[in-house]
């Protein structure tokens, strides 16, 4: 068992301190500058298990723009630069073209954890699943997730309309633009966003962690004032993206609450797939909670979930499911727990979860108060049919029966007002 290198840190919201190694994350501290003094590290927008991501200065064109620094070992044959450099080719006159994070520019960055492809883009701020969480029902409100939700999916139609599929299109992949910083001052950021969060890190022989690792880790930008974030996305990540002609073999690494069934047993992935991924998100989006939540992260939990909405999977899916009769009897239906009528699993159809967005919303007024709340937040039924209907067509079990994004983006259900 290998021993940890670094003293654990006081914060979450960072990197695995323990990948500042060889073939791991590049140092960055607040200040540094990068491609021959370009790009001046201002902030902490996120970070992933492959990468860390930097609000940097261009001081060329004074503007702000996203440094995404990969990790050195995946930097050497970087697909993800090889699809934005495609993208970046084929900007076509589409309406999701503008929903798609571009590659401003690239450079590399030699380390002492090697060399490290730093990947410019445009400036984002909070995913759609973080900025939910701080809305006063952890939600969007019905007109905003609706706009938003189409803007996904024109932008998932126009990277299938240039053959390629995202492969990890989910709520976190989905970011909100922010107004335009350029005009700011490094100090109005700060004001505006918050002042970097800076953790001390420390070895635990004592050693000083320079140079494989920072002095200090930065705590990711987090809870931006609504009043600095604008209602247009960007679709972000493409380090699991592919070409529809080309699919991987071994599939992706799509989530498992997003990953479609093709992609759970058969490693398939596709324009399909993208699209069951895109119908978790828009539910999640209007509903601020998964449409399959997976609380131990584990295959047969989603499974459970997926044919407790959508009822018995077809075969050879079935038979494969080695946990089937766990939950349901051949035929689909849930088991019963002995003689009681208690069940191992509990049929929940795709409308009911749709009746049930706001059911839970609460006010801080008293009982007549709490009602009138649940009332107002709750889905008008006009609504519960046209989402239903709008998402029923994309979840099919089998792939080739449901609809295509860009053929779901002009469903009525984005643009009604309910």
């Amino acid at each position: 068992m290998s021993s940890r290198k670094y003293q654990p840190g006081v914060v979450d919201n960072v990197e695995d301190l323990e990948q500042y190694k060889v073939g791991g994350f590049h140092p960055i501290h607040i200040g540094d500058t990068l491609d021959s003094g370009r790009y001046r590290v201002v902030h902490k927008l996120g970070f992933g298990g492959f990468a860390t991501v930097w609000l940097g200065r261009d001081q060329d064109l004074n503007r702000y723009v996203a440094l995404k620094i990969l990790v050195a070992d995946f930097s050497k044959d970087c697909s993800e630069l090889k699809m934005l450099l495609h993208l970046k080719e084929n900007s076509a006159n589409h309406a999701g073209r503008k929903y798609v994070a571009s590659l401003i520019d690239h450079f590399w960055i030699e380390g002492p954890n090697g060399s490290h492809i730093c990947l410019v883009s445009p400036v984002a701020g909070p995913s759609i699943s973080a900025f939910s969480q701080h809305q006063p029902q952890a939600r969007l409100e019905a007109p905003v997730a609706q706009k938003l939700a189409l803007q996904v999916t024109q932008g998932l139609a126009f990277l299938h309309s240039i053959g390629v599929g995202h492969g990890d299109l989910t709520p976190s992949n989905t970011l909100l633009q922010l107004i335009n910083l350029d005009s700011w001052s490094e100090e109005e950021v700060y004001d505006r966003l918050g002042q970097p969060y800076k953790d001390n890190v420390a070895t635990t022989s004592g050693d000083d962690p320079e140079p494989s690792a920072p002095t200090y880790l930065v705590e990711a930008m987090s809870d931006i004032k609504a009043q600095y974030v604008t209602e247009t996305i960007f679709i972000i990540d493409f380090g699991q993206s592919f070409f529809l002609e080309h699919p991987p073999a071994d599939g992706v690494g799509t989530p498992l609450s997003y990953r479609a069934p093709e992609a759970i047993f058969d490693l398939k992935a596709g324009a399909c797939s993208d699209v069951w991924a895109l119908a978790c998100t828009i539910f999640e989006i209007r509903a601020g909670q998964a449409l399959f939540e997976a609380f131990f992260s584990t295959r047969e939990e989603i499974v459970r979930q997926i044919v407790q909405t959508f009822g018995k999977l077809p075969e050879p899916w079935w038979e494969a499911w080695e946990c089937r009769l766990d939950y349901f009897e051949e035929d689909g239906r849930p088991k019963k727990t002995g003689d009681s009528d208690s069940t191992q699993a509990s049929m929940y159809p795709l409308v009911d979860l749709i009746k049930d967005i706001g059911f839970e919303d609460t006010s801080n007024t008293d009982q007549n108060g709490r009602e009138e709340a649940q009332k107002t937040a709750q889905v008008s039924p006009e609504e519960i049919a046209s989402l239903e209907d709008l998402l029923s067509k994309m979840l099919k079990y089998t792939p080739k029966e449901r609809i295509s994004a860009e053929d779901a983006s002009r469903h009525p259900w984005f643009t009604t007002t309910f």
